[in-house]
């Protein structure tokens, strides 16, 4: 998969087209509803790390079908 169609949402949700995908194993801090700014910075943080991971090579999303609550 083309790593332009894979859009960052936050440090552990990305989207493939209309489809969310959150990443099994990994939690980051929220930026949608953050706690307080402190959370929220490092949010953006985490979203930026994840868009140089994914921006760094081939990308492969491999589907475990569990969902996320």
């Amino acid at each position: 998969m083309d790593a332009a169609q894979i859009i960052v949402i936050d440090g552990d949700t990305v989207a493939v087209g209309r489809q969310r995908i959150r990443l099994q194993d990994f939690d980051t801090p929220e930026t949608f509803d953050a706690k307080c700014p402190a959370e929220y910075a490092k949010g953006i943080e985490a979203r930026e790390r994840l868009k140089e991971l994914m921006a760094s090579g081939k990308v492969e999303l491999v589907f475990s079908h569990r969902y996320d609550r």
